[in-house]
């Protein structure tokens, strides 16, 4: 049933706002819960320690599957943020590193979740496209600064990408963003989503805060040595043998061009040089520019690697137009789990899970939506913003949170070139609306 038939029924037309947290759908009825039993042993009910109860909970946390391979293969979901150490100071959501110790024993009714609510999608939707904004500066200013003599910009970087990790720990509606790209220049957006997806990735992964800062800015200055061959990049043709070559000496410029900042201590320069010349490294051997092995590449490389590959699939380049992303994360997990070691990949399934951000999927109601951000706790009922009725025609965009319509469901992925045949004039502008403006 579909929403406006449900508002028929009440005798009313429906109101149709332009950004809805929840639209009056209907809602499944809630069981009565039972009383609540005195928690039992992991060992008696049969969990294993990766089940058992966390501190400050007597609810197991399950953890999501990952999606299988066509080929067979499985990546492993990665540890929720509550096993690991967390988000950077400053940061909310589990998995903080200011906790002093475990948390006192809480009972709590069933179904009750461990997870601090989040704000309403309107209110994460301002923060997040503020937030974005602030990342293309921070990458604008940093490309372009680490071509001049000397530069301060470490810290200007990094208040940006802090903020990051606050806004992506409470809910990451900022990965949506990731969708747009820059025309003047189109190192500044690759730049910026691969940072975001990368910060994603790593707290999907339960990374310390001091790496995950390290990954944030070494996501940020991957591509620094570019500037030198934007030009032959940015051609409508692929590149020939010999302009390969010379690509391949970009990471290692990029890594010399962080010694001209001047706001970092020493060691953690030494370390993120070592981070962006490594970036284009595989854990198969088979990349650049020293054809390392597994072992020897930081393990921050290989996530910051992971995501620009992820970025750059689902993007259009001058010889190509983008993947879908449900595409881009099958060919990451079936074709370049190997090249990037499972650890890496595995973080950035987490993070974007089976209906990554700007899926378009076909809902139960028949209307065509646009996945806007994963939800963790059900990686099947992401946010959605719906954009088409069951006739393919334009409607006024409506941001729903599927955990919160259990009668909604997602019943398909729509792959884009069926958007652009059954829905030619949507497409054209949705593909006119990725190009990122600041006005």
């Amino acid at each position: 049933m579909k929403f406006t038939d449900l508002e028929k029924l009440k005798g009313r037309e429906p109101e149709r706002p332009a950004r809805l947290s929840a639209p009056p759908r209907a809602a499944a009825p809630r069981p009565q819960d039972p009383a609540p039993a005195p928690p039992a042993r992991p060992e008696e009910a049969g969990l294993s320690s990766e089940t058992a109860e966390a501190p400050g909970s007597s609810v197991p946390a399950a953890r999501p599957a990952a999606p299988p391979s066509e080929t067979g293969r499985m990546i492993r979901p990665a540890p929720r943020a509550e096993e690991n150490m967390g988000a950077p100071e400053g940061a909310a959501g589990p998995g903080s590193a200011r906790a002093a110790g475990p948390a006192p024993r809480e009972r709590k009714n069933r179904g009750q979740s461990n997870e601090a609510p989040r704000r309403p999608l309107e209110a994460l939707e301002a923060d997040a496209s503020l937030a974005y904004a602030r990342t293309l500066k921070a990458a604008r200013d940093l490309i372009n600064g680490l071509d001049g003599p000397f530069l301060d910009g470490y810290a200007r970087a990094m208040a940006a990408l802090d903020a990051n990790y606050a806004l992506l720990a409470e809910g990451p509606l900022l990965l949506k963003y990731t969708f747009h790209a820059t025309a003047d220049s189109y190192l500044y957006g690759h730049t910026a989503n691969t940072a975001i997806i990368a910060q994603a990735a790593g707290l999907a992964l339960g990374l310390g805060a001091e790496d995950l800062r390290l990954l944030a800015f070494g996501a940020l200055a991957h591509d620094a040595g570019m500037t030198e061959f934007e030009e032959m990049v940015s051609r409508d043709v692929k590149l020939v043998s010999s302009e390969r070559d010379r690509l391949r000496l970009h990471p290692e410029l990029g890594a010399d061009k962080l010694d001209r900042l001047l706001d970092i201590d020493h060691r953690d320069k030494e370390r993120l040089k070592r981070i962006v010349s490594q970036t284009h490294e595989r854990a198969d051997g088979a990349g650049y520019p020293a054809g390392l092995g597994a072992e020897a590449i930081d393990p921050l490389a290989q996530i910051i690697a992971a995501a620009d590959v992820y970025e750059a699939l689902t993007h259009p380049r001058g010889w190509r137009g983008p993947m879908d992303p449900h595409a881009a994360m099958k060919e990451m997990i079936d074709r370049y789990a190997s090249a990037f070691g499972q650890r890496a990949v595995r973080g950035l399934v987490s993070a974007l899970t089976v209906y990554p951000p700007n899926s378009f999927v076909r809902l139960s109601t028949g209307e065509t939506a646009r996945v806007i951000m994963v939800n963790r706790r059900s990686l099947t009922r992401p946010a959605v913003e719906v954009l088409l009725d069951a006739d393919l025609a334009e409607m006024t965009p409506q941001e729903i949170d599927l955990a919160e319509h259990p009668l909604t469901a997602v019943e398909r992925e729509v792959p884009w070139s069926e958007l652009a045949a059954k829905a030619p004039a949507f497409a054209a502008r949705y593909e006119l609306a990725r190009w990122w403006r600041d006005w």
